[in-house]
């Protein structure tokens, strides 16, 4: 699959990408289920990416402000396809 596993920015755009063309394919028939396959493991890969980072961040030293910066990837990782910043 392109762009995985997810190794920067770049990769998360075409991961993000990737998924809403998927998505729209899924509209036009729901009971395809390698596609619902592709989109899980998408999100899943999208989710783990937002994990590691939010665990560099929080692997620096608390009083260097990057906590909030770990929390806000913590807190994308839970719903890595909803709210985001492309």
């Amino acid at each position: 699959m392109a762009h995985t596993p997810v190794r920067g920015r770049a990769d998360e755009v075409g991961v993000l990408r990737a998924y809403d063309l998927l998505q729209s394919a899924y509209g036009l028939s729901e009971d395809d289920k390698q596609l619902k396959l592709r989109l899980n493991v998408l999100s899943e890969n999208l989710a783990d990416y937002y994990l590691q980072q939010a665990r560099r961040y929080f692997q620096k030293p608390l009083g260097s402000g990057v906590g909030l910066a770990g929390y806000t990837w913590t807190s994308r990782s839970s719903s890595p396809l909803t709210g985001r910043c492309a």
